[in-house]
């Protein structure tokens, strides 16, 4: 998701303000796919001044270090816990190469999941068609990446519900034309992209083993 970003903001994931904290890595990898697809097609005439700041906003469930709080004062709360300086921050930096990067972390009433919602401008230029064929391009790399982008119904967009139990990345964008602005998404579960899922993925991997095995469950939604 924020892959796509990344070429079209200055240097990189430039204002993320996540609604809902995540435990473990919000998936920068699943993310930086699609940035790094569109930067291999950005105009080598391009310079740092052409590219335009990225906003990222990422909404999910947090538990805070300094005070943990009980479910009664976090219920039905909006809270943002960290404007600046969460140590997410470096991971984002780190994996998608970008050097100008602000984060914005915000609680919401959720038991698990996470949402990534990321703003920038796009080269002039760029269509709808070039953005599903880097999505695609960036979905077929990784068995746990899909693209969620409907015209009807409720779940037209990523939705962190649909993913719980799963270790799927849900990815969707859309971009307005009038004003090559690019809306770009990617909803997890927390606890298994962002940490136990992804975990196995890597031991998979590591020994030799289908990168799959394991982790097929499609998740718990509509329960």
């Amino acid at each position: 998701m924020l892959g796509f970003i990344t070429d079209i903001a200055s240097e990189g994931h430039v204002v993320v303000a996540p609604l809902g904290g995540v435990h473990g890595k919000f998936g920068a990898s699943e993310q930086g796919a699609c940035i790094r697809a569109i930067r291999r097609e950005k105009s080598d005439t391009e310079t740092a001044a052409d590219i335009q700041p990225l906003i990222i906003q990422c909404d999910g469930v947090a538990h805070f270090c300094e005070h943990r709080l009980r479910e009664t004062q976090r219920s039905g709360v909006i809270r943002t816990f960290s404007p600046f300086g969460h140590r997410h921050t470096a991971e984002v930096v780190q994996e998608l190469e970008l050097s100008n990067v602000s984060l914005t972390m915000t609680s919401v009433d959720l038991v698990r999941g996470a949402l990534a919602s990321a703003h920038a401008t796009a080269p002039a230029g760029t269509t709808q068609k070039d953005l599903w064929k880097a999505y695609r391009a960036a979905a077929a790399q990784n068995p746990f990446l899909r693209v969620v982008k409907e015209q009807r119904g409720i779940y037209r967009v990523p939705e962190p519900k649909v993913l719980a139990g799963s270790n799927y990345a849900d990815l969707g964008f859309d971009l307005d034309e009038r004003n090559q602005h690019v809306v770009a998404l990617c909803a997890i579960d927390n606890l298994m992209k962002g940490a136990s899922g992804s975990a196995v993925q890597c031991m998979n991997l590591m020994l030799g083993f289908d990168e799959m095995a394991g982790l097929g469950f499609p998740g718990l939604h509509p329960i």
